[in-house]
C-alpha cells in the first residue's frame, strides 16, 4: 500500500502464491525443503523462498522481513521470537574484467643506421669477430645476438656502368665507388605486449541480517547483525546454521554487449621510466589495443610490430630498396595517427580511451593462486542479477524504498559528427526522506541521434549524483538537437522530466 510520496512500499507475500512486484520480486513461495543424504528418512522443513533482482550499484533500498514464531537455541530449548528477521542486500558497481597475460616487450620504432665505408671495406660476416664487423653487434649477457650484424651494400658492375646508387645512395661511379653498412637500431622506448582474455562480469553482493533476541515478557527486543557475501567466485552462503540460505542465481543479459579483445594485443609503454609516455600512476594513458595481424613477435617479418634482426638482415632485394624499408607500421606510427585524430576532435582508433567511454583501468587481484592483473571496464548501463533467499520462516514481507527525485541540471556539450559520439551530463537529486533507487534515460532524440541505455542509481535523502549517457550520431549533419530526459522512481513512476538541448 502506498502511504504517500515519501513512504516505503510494503507488500505482504502470502504463500504459496507467486508474485511479481515492480520488477524486483520475481517469485515467492512456501515449500517443504528436504535433504536426501542416502539414509532411509529424509530431513525436511518448511521454508520461505524469495527470488529478487538487484541492479549494480544498488544500495540497501530493498529488504525482506521473515517472520519466525520460534527457534531452537544452542541448548535445544524453544524460544519465541516477537520480531522478524530483517534481511537487506546491496550490490557493488559491476564491471567487465579482462584478464591479461604478459607476452614480451617490443620496440616503439626500430630504425636503420647507415655507415659509409670504402669500397670492399664493409664486413657483415657472422663468423667474424665483433670488432671486425662494421655494424655494432648486439649482445644479451655474454651471448651475441644472431643476425645483428646487419648487412652490406656495395657497387656491382651493373651499378658502376649505370651509375645507379645503392640503398644508401652511395656513389657507384667508376672512380668513386664505396660500400655501406646497414645496421638495425632500436628506439629508447619499449612497450610491453599482453594477451587479453574474454570478458568476465565482476561484482559483490552483501547481505545484511538483523537477528532479534528471544522474546521475554516485559523485556526489550535487541538485534545483532550478521553478514553474507556473494560473488561469482562464491555464489552460495548460509547463516545461522542454515536458517537462511542465499544464492546468486545468475545475471540477465546486458543491453549492450561487452567489447571483445581476444583478437588484439594490449601494448603498454614500459621503459625507460623517465620517458614522457611511461606513466606509472596511469599506465594506460598511452596504451593501445592493436590487431594481432600487425605483429610478428618472432621478429622475422618486415613491416610488422616486433620486427627484429632476422627480418631486417634477410629482407629481399635489400640493396635495391630505399633506406628504412622493412621498418614501417610500427607502434610510433599508430601512436602518431591517434595523436592527429585527438588533435582534430575525433575519437582515437587504438588508444584505450576510445573504449568504455574512456574509463578503462588497470587493476589487480591477489589470491591464493597469485596476483591476477586485468583491464577493468565499468558498466554504464543496467545490469540485473537474480538473488534467491531461502529461510525457515512462516511468512515474509518485502519492502521497497520509494522517494521522489528531481533532475537538478544537465549539460550537453557540442561534438563533431565525425567523432561519432558525445555525451549528456545529468545531475539527479533525491528530494525524499529515504534511501531510494532511480532510473534515468534519454528518449525521443532528434536529428538522427541515438542514446545509450538508461542508468540506475541509489541516493540517500538530499544526496545528488552526476552521471553521463552516451549519444551516438548516425549521420554527418550539423545543427541543434534535443532529447527527452526522464527520471523514474523505484516503482517505475515518472518523478521528473526535462528537455535536453
Amino acid at each position: 500500500m502506498v502511504m504517500g510520496p515519501l513512504c516505503a512500499w510494503f507488500l505482504l507475500l502470502v504463500p504459496p502464491r507467486t508474485n511479481r512486484i515492480a520488477a524486483s520480486v520475481l517469485s515467492s513461495s512456501q515449500l517443504e525443503a528436504c535433504v536426501n543424504d542416502g539414509s532411509e528418512q529424509m530431513d525436511c522443513e518448511l521454508k520461505m523462498v524469495l527470488t529478487v533482482t538487484l541492479e549494480h550499484g544498488q544500495q540497501s533500498t530493498e529488504s525482506a522481513q521473515f517472520f519466525i514464531r520460534e527457534v531452537t537455541d544452542a541448548e535445544d530449548e524453544t524460544q519465541k521470537l516477537k520480531k522478524p528477521w530483517k534481511v537487506s542486500w546491496e550490490k557493488s558497481r559491476a564491471f567487465w574484467r579482462y584478464p591479461i597475460r604478459y607476452v614480451q616487450d617490443v620496440n616503439n620504432q626500430p630504425s636503420e643506421g647507415v655507415k659509409q665505408v670504402g669500397w670492399l671495406s664493409c664486413n657483415d660476416n657472422p663468423l667474424s669477430t665483433a670488432e671486425a664487423i662494421t655494424c655494432d653487434v648486439a649482445y644479451i649477457g655474454d651471448m651475441r645476438v644472431p643476425d645483428s650484424e646487419g648487412f652490406c651494400c656495395g657497387c656491382d658492375l651493373g651499378k658502376v656502368v649505370s651509375g645507379q646508387p645503392t640503398r644508401s645512395s652511395a656513389d657507384c661511379g667508376l672512380f668513386t665507388m664505396s660500400d655501406s653498412a646497414h645496421c638495425l637500431n632500436f628506439d629508447t622506448l619499449w612497450y610491453s605486449v599482453y594477451e587479453v582474455d574474454r570478458p568476465q562480469i565482476f561484482y559483490d553482493i552483501t547481505i545484511s541480517i538483523l537477528l532479534p533476541s528471544e522474546y521475554k515478557l516485559g523485556g526489550n527486543v535487541t538485534y545483532r547483525e550478521a553478514s553474507l557475501f556473494l560473488s561469482h567466485h562464491q555464489p552460495v552462503a548460509t547463516a545461522e546454521g542454515g536458517a537462511l540460505r542465499a544464492e546468486l542465481v545468475g545475471d540477465l543479459a546486458a543491453a549492450v554487449a561487452p567489447h571483445r579483445f581476444e583478437s588484439k594485443y594490449l601494448v603498454v609503454p614500459q621503459r625507460p621510466a623517465g620517458h614522457e609516455r611511461v606513466n606509472p600512476s596511469a599506465p594506460l594513458q598511452n596504451a593501445m589495443l592493436l590487431d594481432r595481424s600487425l605483429f610478428d613477435l618472432a621478429g622475422r617479418t618486415c613491416d610488422k610490430i616486433g620486427v627484429s634482426y632476422p627480418a631486417f638482415r634477410y629482407q629481399p632485394e635489400k640493396c635495391d630498396r630505399p633506406s628504412g624499408s622493412c621498418l614501417h607500421s610500427q607502434l610510433e606510427d599508430f601512436h602518431g595517427e591517434d595523436e592527429q585524430r585527438l588533435s582534430s576532435g575525433q575519437q582515437p582508433h587504438y588508444r584505450l580511451q576510445g573504449y568504455c567511454d574512456g574509463s578503462m583501468e588497470l587493476a589487480q587481484q591477489s589470491g591464493s593462486s597469485g596476483t591476477q592483473v586485468f583491464l577493468a571496464c565499468p558498466l554504464a548501463q543496467r545490469h540485473t542479477t537474480l538473488l534467491r533467499l531461502e529461510a525457515r520462516a512462516d511468512s515474509a514481507m518485502f519492502v521497497t524504498n520509494v522517494a521522489p527525485g528531481r533532475i537538478a541540471g544537465f549539460t550537453a556539450p557540442g561534438f563533431e559528427a565525425l567523432s561519432g559520439s558525445g555525451e549528456v551530463e545529468l545531475v539527479v537529486i533525491n528530494t525524499g526522506l529515504v534511501l531510494a533507487d532511480y532510473t534515468i534515460g534519454l528518449t525521443n532524440c532528434t536529428g538522427g541521434l541515438g542514446a545509450g541505455p538508461a542508468q540506475t542509481l541509489s541516493l540517500t535523502p538530499l544526496e545528488s549524483a552526476e552521471l553521463s549517457i552516451r549519444l551516438f550520431a548516425s549521420g554527418d549533419g550539423s545543427g541543434n538537437f534535443q532529447c527527452d530526459a526522464t527520471l523514474f522512481d523505484a516503482l517505475g513512476s515518472v518523478t521528473d522530466a526535462v528537455v535536453v538541448e
